[in-house]
């Protein structure tokens, strides 16, 4: 379930928008940052509008691309988020904290990025808090995290976002609470692909696949290579008795390789060393 999402805040950028405004390019490209298929050259762009004399919270947006535009430097980037961190002055910025994060969630190194959303200075702070603790299978302290947001600002999307994460993982009659959340926000604001696989999530923790697909082929027609959208479809073909092999087919296809295929693959290997074994007994 979990997925490290890049939660960018308006207020982070307001700052800065009197003194170089050419940043505010930065807002609109920050949010492709975090697509898996989003281009090099646009991770790019975000690099170069950022100069290096500028603000600490912008370097650390800066990093996160750098980060995920180019393999070799990643481990260079990891050790730069690290000493962002080190400084007192900079290390308590909320903003540094939360692209920290992203990077040490995207390493694997859930402590480091728990450390860093464990200050929750921002809501997206204790929203990436709450999607790492439901990854490890710990709801019942997500719960906790969340009732803070709560008490903190009840109406903010963030908030709502997190509820419906955390009902879908407690199960049971919650999952529909969840429902209410993903269809509040699509009518309220507009129907995005990560809405629509949210309500078909929804749909198949509740065992109707079927409304799950209308969902998804939705999403499909928005963005016929979202990697979430063909993962859902697949799972639902399976369940409806349908031919799944072209999601899968499209899923491979996709760059850089969806933590599914990679899966699929791993277990296809493992299958294959069982049969060559039971083979030669």
């Amino acid at each position: 379930m979990f997925s490290t999402l890049l939660f960018v805040s308006p207020s982070l950028y307001g700052a800065f928008v009197s003194r170089e405004t050419h940043l505010v390019r930065v807002v609109t490209l920050l949010f492709s940052l975090q697509n898996p298929r989003s281009p090099k050259n646009e991770q790019q762009l975000v690099m170069d509008e950022i100069p290096d004399d500028s603000p600490s919270a912008l370097q650390a947006v800066k990093s996160l691309a750098a980060y995920l535009s180019n393999p070799l430097e990643r481990e260079e980037q990891v050790q730069k988020m690290k000493n962002m961190l080190e400084e007192p002055a900079i290390g308590q910025n909320a903003t540094v904290q939360l692209m920290a994060a992203t990077i040490f969630a995207k390493e694997g190194d859930m402590v480091e990025a728990m450390r860093c959303c464990s200050t929750m200075l921002s809501l997206e702070l204790s929203a990436f808090m709450v999607n790492l603790l439901i990854s490890m299978d710990r709801v019942d302290v997500a719960e906790k995290t969340l009732a803070k947001m709560v008490a903190k600002d009840d109406d903010a999307t963030l908030t709502q976002l997190a509820t419906a994460w955390v009902n879908v993982a407690l199960g049971g009659s919650k999952v529909q609470d969840a429902m209410y959340v993903y269809q509040e926000l699509g009518d309220k604001y507009t129907w995005t692909v990560k809405l629509f696989n949210g309500a078909a999530t929804c749909a198949m923790a509740m065992g109707r696949f079927e409304d799950a697909e209308k969902e998804l082929l939705e999403a499909l027609q928005r963005d016929s290579k979202d990697p979430d959208t063909l993962h859902n479809l697949a799972v639902c073909a399976l369940h409806l008795g349908k031919p799944a092999t072209r999601f899968f087919n499209q899923l491979k296809t996709l760059a850089p390789k969806p933590g599914a295929v990679e899966k699929m693959e791993s277990l296809e290997k493992m299958f294959d060393a069982a049969n060559e074994q039971m083979a030669s007994a």
